[in-house]
């Protein structure tokens, strides 16, 4: 009785895993390419370490110019603990430019979990990096 139990746990945290790790997908765009790569760029340039992860599950967030009350959006990116995740569709509709500033900021996460000390770290790195 007590190994089919284990079995069945086992089971479920496998497939909790396994969900997990069906959100995040294979490269396949040049926005998602360049946005990887930033990630990279930056993190080395603070000496962290980041890896950065294509997802195609959306973190919901409150909208910055709502249109109704509560309304919420898909975040383009989110720091969790050493790991970035892109949101795919957002990193596909917009430009490379964009791709740049949401790294250095998703980056400098890995010092800060404050959105404007994040904001002024992305500032710095970007201007280190031209």
């Amino acid at each position: 009785m007590r190994t089919g139990f284990i079995f069945v746990l086992a089971v479920g945290v496998f497939a909790g895993c396994a969900t997990r790790r069906m959100h995040t997908s294979p490269v396949a765009h040049p926005n998602e390419v360049h946005v990887l790569a930033e990630t990279q760029r930056f993190a080395e340039m603070l000496g962290v370490h980041v890896v950065g992860v294509i997802t195609t599950q959306p973190y919901m967030v409150p909208a910055i110019n709502p249109r109704y009350d509560g309304e919420k959006v898909p975040a383009a990116g989110r720091y969790v603990g050493g790991r970035i995740e892109y949101y795919r569709p957002v990193i596909q509709e917009r430009n490379q430019e964009y791709g740049t500033a949401l790294a250095a900021h998703e980056v400098c996460h890995a010092l800060s979990s404050n959105e404007v000390n994040a904001d002024t770290c992305a500032s710095r790195l970007m201007q280190r990096g031209e």
